[in-house]
């Protein structure tokens, strides 16, 4: 076998044709926008509520896509689903639907009755994918995100 398994990041010198910034199969002529806007992207405004009364606010940007997995994306400790937008405007650009959510506690996310835990954090994440009835989904996080993620796949194996 040549060259990364699918799904890989690519290493080494660039790719014949590719372009700075933009995902493999991006039109060339897309419009770039810089990482500092952190600008929700156009979608729709949904609110979750747990099990203990948090309200966790969520926006859902994009179309499902029979061939692109939906990606869900847990911020970190102290910040909120605007971290995401960079990123999420490249998957939206590569044809994904995207799930930014604000963790219980941040941005526009109340904290809800239970103690804050990485083991409710899972819960929490857990509640939004169910909530949305979000299935096939990469679910990707930064640091305290990448710790939900975690969470939710030990605590929710019914589902991860």
């Amino acid at each position: 076998m040549t060259g990364p398994a699918p799904g890989a990041a690519h290493r080494g010198p660039p790719r014949p044709g590719a372009v700075p910034g933009r995902l493999p199969g991006q039109e060339a002529d897309a419009p770039s926008v810089p990482d500092t806007d952190l600008t929700l992207p156009p979608g729709r405004e949904v609110v979750v509520r747990t099990d203990d009364g948090a309200r966790l606010a969520v926006t859902v940007a994009g179309t499902p896509s029979a061939d692109r997995a939906p990606v869900v994306l847990p911020h970190c400790w102290t910040g909120s689903r605007a971290v995401g937008v960079p990123v999420a405007r490249r998957l939206l650009a590569a044809g994904h639907q995207v799930v930014l959510y604000d963790q219980r506690g941040h941005g526009e996310s109340s904290t809800g009755s239970d103690p804050i835990s990485v083991e409710r954090l899972g819960d929490d994440l857990a509640a939004v994918v169910d909530h949305l009835d979000v299935t096939g989904a990469v679910l990707a996080g930064h640091s305290m995100g990448g710790m939900t993620v975690m969470s939710f796949a030990c605590r929710h194996t019914e589902v991860a």
